[in-house]
């Protein structure tokens, strides 16, 4: 350039950062490439080390929304691979495994000498121990509801089954009795009981809670995305609310389904109102909340649908007016109240606690029992829907120590 040049060159940049944090950021070209592809391209977000180290430098600044916005999004992808990779472990485990067991009943075959069959009749009783493993994996996956985890032991078992069967004349006759027919059940029960109707995809994070609307024409989803996602009940994400900002953990319909109600670890409830003209929900809150001194983990309308309760973090349970106004507050539990619901009538309540118990109320906040036998926290409540029965009998809980030991019936 020329020495009298005076010219002014501007430049146009995509983020607005302090110009010592450009300097020294040690993601700035990643978090470049990510801004230009307008947060779609994945592989300029960090992994592994590089994000561990950006975490340590961010975490001793302020840092824009478009920092944090990168880093969260880092996180996100980086615990989804590392998720992906040790799924991907496992199953190459299963599969040495499955190949093992495939090359010792090929020389089960080809052996006729007597001295080797005898001695490879020591292997078929490790195989026997083997699918006998994998059967018994297969029964408590399923009935732990991981099918899909419970239909690959299931399947390797029957597989490592038809070989024997197929590659040696008496193979199955060599197995304990019962290996074969428990085998084959197994396998017959998670092939025959998976019946998955559809699959929703969106969320970018743990799914918290679910609801159907009272009419059953659209579910709403929750997440520790931050967001709230109405869908049809073919699968179609029809609309996503935003407004939360920290875990969304729970939500409720109201009986006419014109309003949601939505809570989340920002300690705030929110009421979303259903715009006829738009078909939709309306995408800013009609109602913010607040009261709660620790995270909402529940809530749920009244059946009159002219009140609201919810349970805390903070040990309570609350009722409110649909406009916010604190109706009362409800205190008994010892450690945090998980989750919430009204009896039919209106006139009572039912909460479950982290300290094990529940506890029924009747509105003005009078503990009429409690309720004790859970080994764990108690996550989810709920009243028999016909309201046949004034009393506790009809409250169903479910504990954290998950069926069937963790299920009860509280009378």
């Amino acid at each position: 350039m020329p020495e009298d040049d005076v010219s002014l060159a501007v430049f146009k940049l995509n983020v607005k950062v302090p110009v010592s944090q450009a300097v020294d950021c040690p993601y700035q070209e990643a978090l470049q490439a990510w801004s230009r592809s307008e947060e779609q391209d994945t592989s300029a977000l960090l992994r592994g080390k590089r994000l561990k180290a950006a975490l340590a430098w961010q975490s001793t600044r302020e840092v824009g929304r478009m920092h944090k916005e990168f880093l969260e999004a880092s996180q996100r992808i980086d615990e989804k691979e590392r998720l992906q990779a040790k799924l991907l472990e496992e199953a190459q485990q299963r599969a040495a495994a499955a190949e093992r067991l495939e090359k010792l009943n090929q020389e089960l075959q080809r052996s006729l000498e007597a001295e080797r069959y005898h001695r490879l009749q020591a292997e078929i009783g490790e195989l026997n121990e083997r699918i006998v493993a994998l059967t018994i994996s297969a029964e408590a996956l399923y009935n732990s509801n991981n099918h899909l985890e419970a239909l690959i032991a299931a399947t390797v078992a029957g597989t490592q089954l038809k070989r024997l069967a197929v590659q040696f004349d008496r193979g199955i006759t060599l197995l304990k009795p019962n290996t074969y027919l428990r085998a084959v059940s197994a396998l017959e029960q998670v092939v025959y009981g998976i019946h998955e109707y559809n699959r929703l995809e969106g969320h970018g994070f743990w799914v918290n809670r679910v609801r159907f609307s009272p009419d059953g024409q659209w579910i709403a989803t929750v997440s520790s995305d931050r967001t709230i996602k109405i869908w049809s009940i073919q699968g179609t994400l029809l609309q996503t609310l935003h407004g939360h900002t920290n875990w969304v953990t729970s939500l409720s319909f109201s009986p006419n389904g014109k309003l949601l109600a939505s809570c989340s670890r920002d300690n705030t409830i929110k009421l979303w109102r259903w715009d006829d003209a738009a078909g939709m929900f309306a995408e800013r809150p009609v109602q913010i909340v607040k009261g709660h001194e620790g995270p909402v983990l529940d809530v749920c309308f009244a059946p009159n649908g002219e009140m609201l309760a919810s349970a805390s973090e903070d040990m309570t349970v609350r009722l409110w007016k649909l406009n916010g106004a604190n109706v009362k507050v409800l205190r008994g539990h010892e450690r945090w109240v998980q989750c919430v619901a009204f009896h039919p009538s209106g006139k009572l309540l039912v909460s479950g606690s982290a300290d094990r118990t529940l506890v029924l109320w009747n509105i003005n906040g009078t503990v009429m029992r409690t309720l004790k036998g859970h080994d764990s926290f108690v996550e989810s409540v709920a009243f028999d829907p016909k309201g046949n029965r004034w009393s506790p009998a009809g409250a169903i809980a479910r504990s954290g120590c998950g069926p069937p030991k963790g299920c009860r019936c509280d009378r």
